[in-house]
């Protein structure tokens, strides 16, 4: 309660409170490593739902790169010119032939756009995990070593005195 704002908002303050809280309330430190573990679960959670939309659009780009082209596709077999074409017209081939590059630059677009993007979540999701390995592992051993495993699991004077 005696630090600044910007500690209490901060994912080590917040945890810190919010195990402290936990613990306060149930009055004894008998659980203190299933709670701290219960709230490091929580947000691994909450930081692999805040992914959800990135790995939609990661999923969606592929879909639609292969949908632009089929669409090239449509529109180049849409307005081929039968005749133009069987008489070996070059303004004919040169039509088909720039529908097909269209079509499959937008595959090619939306694959590579995919790997970027899932090379990207990857690693802000890997630091963001670290980040949160360590918050767990800080605060474990703070509380170890505030919290004294040979005191009476229901004593929490050591919780109030900290």
């Amino acid at each position: 309660r005696s630090q600044i704002s910007s500690v209490l908002r901060c994912l080590l303050g917040q945890r810190v409170t919010e195990f402290l809280s936990r613990e306060l309330n149930r009055r004894n430190i008998k659980h203190m490593d299933d709670d701290l573990r219960d709230l490091s679960d929580q947000d691994n959670d909450a930081q692999h739902s805040s992914h959800a939309m990135i790995r939609i659009i990661c999923w969606a780009m592929p879909m639609l790169g292969f949908l632009g082209t089929v669409h090239g596709i449509y529109e180049t077999l849409g307005h081929m010119d039968a005749q133009a074409l069987a008489s070996g017209s070059q303004e004919a081939m040169n039509s088909l032939t720039s529908g097909v590059y269209v079509a499959f630059d937008t595959t090619a677009g939306g694959l590579g756009l995919t790997m970027i993007a899932m090379f990207i979540q990857f690693s802000v999701q890997r630091m963001e995990m670290r980040l949160l390995a360590r918050i767990y592992s800080s605060v474990a051993d703070c509380m170890h070593e505030c919290l004294s495993v040979t005191e009476s699991p229901w004593d929490t004077e050591g919780i109030e005195q900290s």
